[in-house]
Formats: C-alpha cells, sequence, structure tokens
C-alpha cells in the first residue's frame, strides 16, 4: 500500500480536490460576475469525490480485516463544508469607520 504522509493514496488525492476546490471558491467569490459558478465548482467536486469513493479498487490491494471505522465522517464534514461556505457566499455587510475603534470593551 502506498502512503504519503501517512495516509493513503486516495485520501491524499481527496484532500487535494478539496483543497483546490475551497481556493476556487474564494477565487470565484472575489469576482462579482462570477459567483454563479461557485455551487457548479462545489456539485462538481461533490461527484468527484463520490466516484472515488464509490469506484471499486484493485483487488489486490483490498484488505479483509477492518478496524475502527469512523462512522459519523460525513455528518462532521457536512458540518464542516456547510458553514465554511455559507460564510464565502453570502455577502457581509460592510462597517463604516475604523473596525478597530468600533470594537466594545
Amino acid at each position: 500500500m502506498v502512503l504519503v504522509a501517512g495516509i493513503g493514496i486516495g485520501l491524499f488525492v481527496l484532500i487535494i480536490i478539496w483543497t483546490l476546490t475551497i481556493v476556487a471558491v474564494f477565487v470565484l467569490a472575489a469576482v462579482p460576475k462570477m459567483r454563479y459558478g461557485i455551487p457548479v465548482v462545489v456539485a462538481v467536486t461533490v461527484l468527484i469525490s463520490l466516484l472515488l469513493i464509490l469506484y471499486p479498487r484493485d483487488s489486490s490491494s483490498v484488505t479483509t480485516a477492518v478496524q475502527g471505522v469512523d462512522e459519523i465522517f460525513f455528518g462532521r464534514l457536512t458540518l464542516l463544508i456547510k458553514p465554511s461556505l455559507r460564510n464565502v457566499i453570502i455577502k457581509k455587510k460592510k462597517k463604516r469607520g475604523n473596525p478597530v475603534m468600533d470594537v466594545p470593551y
């Protein structure tokens, strides 16, 4: 089994794909006319991720013993992704004046 920094190559590929997606979302959010592309980028990434997760691996690398399955992985991942995307997509109201001086003590 090939390991990259202690993790399998499949998980490493998923991390790279989602990192590139987050970068693309930030770039698209910065350009006002390109904000409609954000859902497309996220949808394509979700489809690619599902394809990589559900596509059967080579039979020679499949092990029969499974140790410790994280049963709420997708739930925790959703709880991480949804607020992050919400903060990127929703326009925040701009404050006027100096933001450092507006902090109540």
